[in-house]
Parts: C-alpha cells; sequence; structure tokens
C-alpha cells in the first residue's frame, strides 16, 4: 500500500527531526559550555528558549516509543506537524548566538593579548 508506505517515511523523518534537533541542541551547549560562553546571558537565554522547544518533543517521542515501539507509521502520526514547528531554527538560531559570542570573546582576548 503506497499510502501507508509515504505514512511510514513520513513518521520516520519526523522521529529523525526530533533526534537531529536533540542532537544539535547538545553539540550547541557542549560548545558553549567548552568555550566558556555558557553563563553569558544571551547564550544561557538562548540555550534555556531551545531547550524549552526541544524537551517537550523529546519526551513525546520517548512516550510514542514506549508505547508503539518501532512503529514509524503510529509515532509519526502523533508527532503533528504543528507540534513539530518550535523545532525548525530553533538550533540554527541558537548556534548562530553562541558563534557571536564565541567571536566576541576571541576578540577580546586577541584585543587583550595585543595580537590581530
Amino acid at each position: 500500500n503506497v499510502q501507508r508506505q509515504w505514512r511510514v517515511h513520513t513518521g520516520r523523518e519526523r522521529i529523525r527531526k526530533v533526534e537531529e534537533a536533540l542532537e544539535q541542541y547538545r553539540e550547541i551547549e557542549r560548545l558553549a559550555k567548552t568555550r566558556g560562553v555558557d553563563k553569558v546571558r544571551s547564550v544561557a537565554e538562548a540555550l534555556k528558549e531551545a531547550w524549552a522547544a526541544i524537551e517537550p518533543m523529546t519526551k513525546l517521542l520517548e512516550e510514542l516509543r514506549q508505547k508503539h515501539g518501532t512503529d514509524a507509521f503510529k509515532i509519526g502520526k502523533a508527532l503533528h506537524p504543528d507540534k513539530m514547528s518550535p523545532l525548525f531554527n530553533v538550533t540554527e538560531t541558537l548556534k548562530s548566538k553562541v558563534d557571536v559570542v564565541v567571536q566576541r570573546k576571541n576578540e577580546e582576548m586577541r584585543q587583550k593579548h595585543g595580537t590581530d
């Protein structure tokens, strides 16, 4: 059945988007911590905002996996696009904010040490 195959495919795509958003968030959070900018107010707020968008979807995905196992069709059906919309661009926005602060910090360090 072509329609069912399409829905399974769509379900897998939605699952992948949630997993990727979580993975990207963790990577950006790790970057912020290793660069020492995670406590800078703008970065801390951006991390908090991004987590507020990602966490509910990761929890929902966990619950759906417990309920439906690996049935991508049923999981995907519950991961409705309206619920997915907060994930779009959240990690890109977070990454750009972290990059700006890291770049600013690097510039300050260069100026402090007198190098160009």
